[in-house]
């Protein structure tokens, strides 16, 4: 196992999501690379490096990364990955708002909470809100760290994320 197979892993216990669902591709040179940098993160570095915050140490690392080309997963404005979250990626609004929502730290609430990773994980999923409606209906021992997760996505990711999840409108998101 790599580095970035060992982080995916680690992405997957912290926030049940795959590196497939925020962009991070363990095939790649990049991604090989973010996987070496990041292989000792914990749960909490590993959010922190979502949003694009890193130690001094591990930032000249991940900076080298992003010159290696696409798939490694850095996504824009230096937050990990390049989906996952509330739609995954593939472009459009799907991958704006996957984007949005891990960049803003929106998926913290799900920290090592295997009932709302399970919500995450089905909201990842969705490309319509109704669908998203639907994984939270499923998973009602999340609904608290789902509020939590539909208001952070309202207030940083509204334009993103309206036509693949609609935080505004879950019933829980900001007014």
């Amino acid at each position: 196992m790599n580095g970035c197979e060992t982080v995916c892993g680690n992405v997957e216990t912290c926030f049940g999501v795959s590196c497939q669902q925020v962009g991070i591709d363990c095939n790649s040179e990049a991604g090989q690379c973010l996987g070496n940098c990041l292989i000792d993160a914990d749960c909490m570095e590993l959010a922190a490096a979502a949003q694009g915050n890193f130690d001094p140490e591990t930032g000249a690392c991940v900076n080298a990364c992003n010159g290696m080309g696409q798939g490694g997963g850095m996504g824009q404005g230096g937050g990990m990955g390049q989906g996952g979250g509330m739609g995954q990626g593939g472009g459009g609004s799907q991958f704006a708002c996957g984007q949005c929502v891990f960049q803003n730290g929106c998926g913290a609430p799900c920290q090592g909470n295997p009932d709302c990773q399970g919500w995450f994980g089905c909201v990842s999923n969705c490309s319509d809100p109704q669908c998203v409606t639907d994984c939270t209906a499923q998973y009602p021992q999340a609904a608290d760290e789902a509020a939590q997760i539909f208001d952070c996505a309202c207030m940083n990711c509204e334009n993103e994320c309206a036509s693949t999840s609609d935080p505004c409108n879950q019933g829980m998101g900001a007014p």
